[in-house]
C-alpha cells in the first residue's frame, strides 16, 4: 500500500470504530438478545471487557465473516463450472450441497494461512522451531495432504464421510469462531442460487482473475450469465 492508501484505510477503519461505539451506545439503551449486547453484557462483570475490546472483536467478527465467506462462495462457484462433472452431480442431487461446501473449503479455502507462536521447543521434520517464534500454516497446503486425503487434487464432492475434515477453519483452542455459520450461509447461498437461477453459466472459468492479497484468497470478479 502507498500512503495514499494506507491513509484511505485507516480513515475508513477510524470510521467504522465510530461507528459501531455507536452501536454499542445504542444497545446500552435498548439491550436485546443480539451480540452486541451479550458483549455489552460481559463488560458489567467482574472480568469485564472494556469498550475497545468489544469494538475491536464485533469489527473482527464484521469483517472476517463477511470477507471470507464471500471469497468463499466465489471460490466454491469456480470449482464448480471447472470441474462439470461435479458440477452436474449437484444439479442432480441438490441434497449434495453440504458435501460441496466441505469439498470447496478443502480444495480452495478463501483462508490459505493461520499465523501461530511457537511456545516451546518443536522439531518439524527438518525444522528446528524455538519457543517464541512466529510461524505462518499453510492451511491450504495441509488440505491438500496426500497422506490424510485420498486424491488431493481432484475435487471430487462426494467423498465418503470418513473422510478428514478440512483445515480451513483451524482447529483446537483457535479453531474458527463463525465456522458453523459460514457452512450454513454458504449452503444457503448455493441451495437459493441454483434455485433460482438453475442456467446460471459461468464462462471461462480457466480465465478468472484472482485477487493478489496474501491473507485471503478469492477473486476480482466473477461474470455470470443465465
Amino acid at each position: 500500500m502507498n500512503a495514499e492508501e494506507l491513509s484511505e484505510a485507516n480513515a475508513a477503519a477510524l470510521k467504522l470504530k465510530h461507528f459501531f461505539r455507536e452501536v454499542c451506545n445504542w444497545r446500552r439503551e435498548r439491550p436485546g438478545a443480539d451480540l452486541v449486547s451479550l458483549l455489552l453484557q460481559a463488560e458489567e462483570g467482574a472480568d469485564h471487557l472494556h469498550e475497545d475490546e468489544i469494538i475491536a472483536n464485533i469489527i473482527l467478527l464484521f469483517v472476517a465473516g463477511h470477507e471470507t465467506t464471500a471469497n468463499m462462495l466465489g471460490n466454491t462457484l469456480a470449482l464448480l463450472f471447472h470441474f462439470p462433472e461435479q458440477l452436474a452431480s449437484l444439479r442432480a442431487q441438490p441434497e449434495l450441497i453440504p458435501k460441496v461446501v466441505e469439498e470447496s473449503l478443502r480444495f480452495d479455502t478463501s483462508v490459505q494461512f493461520a499465523f501461530r507462536t511457537a511456545l516451546e521447543p518443536v522439531r518439524m521434520g527438518d525444522a528446528a522451531i524455538e519457543a517464541g517464534d512466529s510461524l505462518y500454516v499453510a492451511l491450504g497446503a495441509a488440505n491438500h495432504d496426500p497422506e490424510v486425503f485420498v486424491q488431493p487434487e481432484c475435487f471430487l464432492i462426494d467423498r465418503p464421510d470418513e473422510t478428514a475434515k478440512t483445515l480451513a477453519f483451524g482447529g483446537g483452542g483457535h479453531y474458527c469462531l463463525g465456522a458453523r455459520l459460514a457452512r450454513i450461509e454458504l449452503e444457503t447461498a448455493l441451495e437459493v442460487l441454483f434455485r433460482r437461477l438453475p442456467a446460471v453459466t459461468i464462462d471461462n472459468p480457466d480465465q478468472l482473475k484472482w485477487k493478489s492479497a496474501f491473507t485471503v484468497r478469492g477473486l476480482e470478479s466473477l461474470p455470470a450469465r443465465w
